[in-house]
Order: structure tokens, then sequence, then C-alpha cells
């Protein structure tokens, strides 16, 4: 589940406590924001312990929706490579397995070479000089919208295998995005085939995460719109399906649903839970 920290690190543990969740996701400063705060080294290593002990034995952060790893334009593209670095060792800071990335975008270009060189360049680079072994870069697949990078899975694959590090770099799928991009996952067969297109185009190994989310749009409508499990167009039946499926069921699975009542976690997780069985 993705936790709030709002409220402070302590809040976010209590939660994680009283949901009894393995995998949680948080944001280390602002996702909507450059600017990062001081880090009180002390604090998060008790955090990191703390965590632990209650059980979570995947952390992921989620890097910031300001960085755009394929931007055309140069300063952009120059302050969201040094915004990757900052993000990556806050990451290692926080004790955390994972940073989750949405690599960028580039709507104005039609040649897509031009665009996957330049984001594996872009995070190349970064990793280079990130301080942050600990720590492995997760390339989240994209919804399709506005020239966004990795919205088909073959496009995503290509791009961790040009980066060529397969011990920093792997993939994290969102069940909406994916279904935005055009997968269908409601039912059974639809999943087989799914597991069969991740499997040929990243391979099962490099799938370290899943964001678990329905959708509020229709298959293939490329709108990044999340909603409430067994609420939305994939439905009850298609997370019965990806999360009892043979090649997923052993993955971890975040919840980025709607926090839109103090209820909509607990259910959302209880009905992940009676989905998976």
């Amino acid at each position: 589940m993705h936790l709030t920290v709002g409220k402070g690190l302590e809040q976010a543990l209590a939660d994680a406590r009283r949901l009894k969740i393995r995998a949680a996701q948080i944001f280390s400063k602002s996702p909507r924001m450059w600017a990062a705060g001081t880090l009180d080294r002390e604090k998060l290593a008790r955090f990191d312990a703390e965590r632990r002990a209650a059980g979570i034995d995947t952390l992921a952060v989620h890097a910031s929706y300001l960085l755009n790893l394929a931007s055309p334009a140069p300063e952009l593209l120059a302050k969201s490579i040094d915004g990757l670095v900052v993000e990556l060792e806050r990451a290692q800071a926080y004790g955390a397995e994972y940073l989750v990335l949405h690599t960028g975008s580039s709507s104005s270009e039609l040649d897509r070479k031009a665009v996957i060189d330049r984001a594996t360049k872009s995070i190349r680079f970064a990793l280079k000089r990130a301080k942050a072994p600990g720590v492995t870069l997760l390339l989240e697949n994209a919804a399709a919208e506005r020239g966004e990078v990795g919205g088909g899975l073959a496009e995503l694959g290509e791009l961790i295998r040009r980066i060529d590090a397969p011990e920093r770099v792997a993939a994290c799928l969102d069940t909406c995005h994916a279904f935005q991009a055009g997968y269908d996952l409601r039912e059974k067969k639809a999943v087989d085939a799914f597991a069969k297109d991740v499997e040929k185009a990243i391979g099962l190994g490099a799938v370290k995460l899943f964001h678990a989310n329905d959708s509020k749009k229709e298959l293939g409508g490329g709108l990044d719109r999340h909603q409430h499990i067994g609420q939305g167009f994939i439905g009850a039946g298609g997370f019965k399906a990806l999360l009892r499926h043979a090649a997923f069921r052993d993955k971890p699975f975040v919840l980025e649903t709607p926090k839109d009542d103090v209820a909509a976690d607990r259910r959302n997780m209880d009905a992940l839970r009676e989905l998976a069985g």
C-alpha cells in the first residue's frame, strides 16, 4: 500500500501495522516539488529497523512526478537527471529496496528511437552519479498518455535492455496503466495473454513490483484514472485472475487506490486479500 507520510513516519508505520501490510510505498519528498528537505539519518535508521520489525519486507519510494528523463528540453532534462540522483540517494537513506520512476514523455517527437535513446542515456548517467548501491530503479509502465515512454510493454522492455544494468534496473507494472494502454485484464484468458506479453517483452523475473489499481475508464482509453479494487472496468474477476496467476502470485502488490475516505484503505486491502485467496 502507498502510505501517507505527511503526518510523520511514525504514523505511517502505525497505519502499516494496523493494516498488516508487507509491501509499502512512500514519497520521500513532495512529488510535485523539486526541492528536497534535509534528511535526519538517525530518524531514518530507526524507521528502517521498525518497518522491518513490522513485517514490511518490501519498501519502495516513488520518485517525483516532475522528472522527465525523456524530455527534449535540455534544461528540464538536466534538472530531471539531477532529480533522479537525489531520489535514488534518498531512497537509499530510507532503506528502500526500490525507487519507482515514471520515465517521462515527449509528445512533440514522432521518432520514438530518439526518445528512447535520450531516456536510456539519461538514466544511465543518473545511475553512475548516484550513491545508492542498495536501490533498484523500477521503471513503471505508462497509460500511453501524451507520448509517455513505456505505454507498451515492448517499449518498456527495450528501454530496460538498452540501459543494460540488470542488477540496478527492473520493472514495476501498474494494472490501471496496463489496462489503459490496451492490455485486457478482465478475466483469466486475458491475464494469461498478458503474462505471455510480459514474459516476451520484459521477462517475468524483471518484474519486481505491481501497483494494484482498478480503472475508472474503459479498456484502451489512455487515461490514468485509478479506481477502488473491484469497482472499475478491470473488476473483481480480473484482479482474482491476476493475483492467483502463477506468473504473478508471488510478486508484491502495492495499492495506489483513491484515499477518498478514512476506511478506503481497509476496504481495498480486504478486497485484494479476499481475491488473492
